[in-house]
């Protein structure tokens, strides 16, 4: 028999039918290399919103892996089947088959509690594979450095429920500073030696903080790059140089125009002088030449 729905819980009802929504095209499936930190992402997405649900203590009571006996699910028997519910139509594949097990009762405690036993098993194998991965983690240099911590949190976090006993301090920083010394690149020597030496005097490390400060080392870096590739972008002093040149170019082409233009005009006046001179030896030529056919014209005459 379906069980009578409280008139407080219909806050409740509305709130999952948007958590579903939000968590539309990111379904947990159940599959894929990382499917333990894919299961506690989902995990955290849904906690968070269940204890924002007014009253929050129904739900909270049902996510948990504690065993419940018969009287405590019955207390919570319209809620749990809500959870049912929302563990149905937020899960894919091999992780929504799991919660089918339990659509007879829709018993949404037991579909949960069965999710974790199937995908985040607390066995030696997985508490060592999580384990590699941490202690190889690398920031990609060709990419924001806050996804990545983002990221690499997770899989802590993953680590920890999965080994049931959470890191110490210590061990986190020793991981964050890894993951960022592991980078090949120099954009983070600065933020490494500043958190290296910040270990001196305690063993907490701010996560915000650290995602701020290699963000912005980051963008620094990145700008740098492009300022390089780019001339237009040059510091004020190579933009100055670069002007004062083009002046210079300027200037010594102009003076070369001017030396060019002296030397054709001296050219050409070289060349109208000797045009001159070649008229004038011609003249004197024909003068000459008619003098001399007027002479013998004249003797000519003379010796009739």
């Amino acid at each position: 028999m379906r069980p009578s729905r409280p008139a407080e819980q219909h806050s409740t009802t509305n709130y999952l039918r948007d958590l579903v929504k939000s968590l539309k095209d990111d379904k947990f499936s159940g599959e894929g290399n990382d499917v333990q930190e894919l299961l506690n992402t989902y995990k955290e997405q849904f906690e968070a919103a269940a204890i924002t649900i007014e009253p929050p203590d129904e739900f909270v009571k049902l996510i948990t892996l504690d065993d419940l006996d018969d009287d405590e699910l019955n207390e919570n028997a319209y809620t749990n089947q809500k959870l049912w519910a929302f563990l149905f139509l937020t899960t894919t594949k091999s992780a929504n088959r799991t919660v089918r097990q339990f659509v007879a009762d829709k018993n949404g405690h037991l579909a949960w509690k069965a999710l974790h036993q199937e995908f985040l098993p607390q066995d030696a194998l997985s508490r060592t594979a999580l384990q590699a991965k941490i202690s190889t983690f690398a920031i990609n240099p060709n990419a924001e450095p806050k996804a990545q911590l983002d990221h690499l949190m997770r899989i802590i976090d993953t680590y920890e429920r999965v080994r049931g006993v959470p890191l110490q301090d210590v061990d986190i920083q020793d991981a964050i500073i890894g993951a960022l010394s592991r980078a090949d690149t120099n954009i983070y020597n600065e933020l490494i030696h500043s958190l290296n030496k910040e270990t001196l005097t305690s063993q907490k490390i701010s996560i915000s903080q650290v995602r701020n400060m290699a963000g912005s080392a980051y963008r620094m870096h990145k700008e740098q790059s492009q300022l390089k590739n780019d001339s237009w972008k040059q510091p004020r002093d190579k933009i100055m140089a670069f002007v004062k040149k083009t002046d210079e170019i300027m200037v010594t082409t102009k003076r070369d125009e001017q030396r060019n233009g002296e030397q054709w005009r001296l050219a050409q006046g070289v060349a109208i002088g000797a045009s001159g001179s070649t008229r004038e030896a011609t003249r004197t030529r024909n003068r000459s030449n008619r003098a001399e056919a007027a002479a013998l014209f004249v003797a000519k005459r003379r010796r009739r």
